[in-house]
């Protein structure tokens, strides 16, 4: 009986050598997918380069926020000199060892790494053209209209204000320019000083006249025109803008020709004046006043609409030799998306606000203030930006003169018209 058996063991042999090595076939192969899977799973590295260690700490927390979707991708981000950032920048782009992403710079100098082929078109990113505003776009595109960046930040200007002085006087936030003289006549007469702006130094230009100047020339639409000479610069409107100027000296400081602008700020944060026209920057800074405060827009004359300029800050560009061009991609259509916007409110530095049109909302009821006046307002860029940069000087020096009444309206108006020299 074991005999007969033998050969039917012998005859097993073969078929199990045979299972043996299927099996062992099949478990090489789903090994090898199982490596393939780990290796999908590994991180995505995406590497920043910016210039402000706010912006360092602010982007970090975001990209944790970018993580909720994309769990397997990381950022590893790195400050570079602020001073030196774009030589910095374009050595490292050059030598092939740039990050994938990148901050540059708005208007010609973001162009200039655009047309040199170092930093990639960012115009078919989902979510760019639809949620960015054509404002906001705008300094980072090229004469063609592609994007060569996208935008993070913005920064804002209003007018801060005594919310305690206001209540215990009864008084209301004005609509128009002409209510705004008003308010300043009533406060001068109950003896407060209106507003603590001086011009004494830059700050006059960037942070009151430039505001004045968007509501008496239209905004964008006037801005434009005048960049392509369908209207003068000592046109009507622009003169009127330096006649407000000059009734809005009569509400500041008696030194307002010397006062500087940290000594402005000092002079509001004090309680010395009740008002500011000032920029979303300097958020912070007002924190430390012992009285409520608010912001509201600078409001233009009767039957014109408010402008209020908001500022490009910061964007980032796409290295066009990036490894990581997919995941790079993804995350900078993230940032245009609701969700990136309120991540960015979240986070920036306060004071700083996603360009995004989307409406949002801060933390901190001061940035939300801001936030708000983008909103509801009509926004812009500085008029001097970008195709007048070179008279800024001159529109400080004529509005100076203006404000202290040694130019008239009229005379300061030519005086910048002669300078621009198209």
């Amino acid at each position: 009986m074991n005999n007969r058996a033998a050969p039917h063991r012998r005859r097993m042999l073969p078929c199990l050598a045979l299972c043996a090595v299927v099996c062992l076939a099949g478990l090489s192969a789903n090994g090898a997918k199982e490596a393939d899977s780990a290796a999908h799973r590994r991180p995505t590295v995406i590497t920043i380069d910016l210039w402000s260690e706010a912006d360092a700490a602010a982007l970090s927390e975001v990209f944790e926020k970018y993580r909720t979707l994309e769990p397997h991708t990381r950022a590893d981000i790195h400050t570079l000199p602020r001073e030196s950032y774009d030589d910095v920048l374009e050595l490292r782009l050059d030598s092939g060892t740039g990050a994938d992403l990148l901050y540059v710079r708005p208007y010609a100098a973001g162009q200039e790494f655009f047309a040199s082929g170092l930093i990639a078109d960012c115009t078919d990113i989902p979510g760019l053209m639809a949620n960015v505003t054509d404002e906001q776009r705008s300094p980072w595109q090229d004469k063609d209209g592609r994007a060569f960046a996208v935008p993070v930040s913005v920064v804002s200007h209003g007018v801060y204000y005594s919310k305690t002085v206001f209540e215990h006087e009864r008084l209301a936030v004005p609509r128009t320019w002409e209510e705004f003289l008003t308010l300043c006549g009533t406060l001068k007469e109950l003896g407060y000083v209106p507003l603590a702006n001086g011009s004494g130094d830059g700050s006059l230009l960037e942070c009151l006249f430039l505001p004045i100047l968007a509501n008496y020339t239209g905004g964008s639409e006037g801005r434009l025109q005048y960049e392509s000479v369908e209207r003068a610069f000592n046109d009507v409107r622009a003169a009127a803008a330096f006649q407000a100027l000059r009734d809005a000296a009569a509400f500041c400081p008696h030194s307002f020709d010397t006062l500087s602008y940290e000594e402005s700020r000092s002079f509001f944060t004090n309680g010395e004046a009740v008002m500011i026209a000032d920029g979303s920057w300097n958020l912070s800074e007002y924190g430390a006043a012992a009285f409520e405060w608010g912001v509201f827009a600078l409001p233009a004359p009767s039957g014109s609409e408010t402008v209020v300029y908001v500022q490009p800050d910061a964007a980032i560009a796409l290295n066009a030799a990036s490894a990581e061009q997919e995941a790079a991609r993804a995350f900078l259509s993230w940032l245009c998306s609701i969700e990136g916007g309120r991540a960015l409110a979240e986070h920036l530095p306060a004071g700083r606000f996603p360009a995004v049109n989307f409406p949002l909302a801060a933390q901190d009821a001061h940035a939300d203030e801001f936030m708000k006046l983008h909103e509801t307002h009509k926004t812009d860029v500085r008029f001097i930006y970008p195709q007048c940069m070179h008279v800024s000087d001159a529109m400080h020096e004529a509005a100076a003169a203006a404000m202290r009444g040694e130019m008239t309206a009229q005379q300061a108006a030519d005086a910048v018209c002669d300078a621009l020299s198209w």
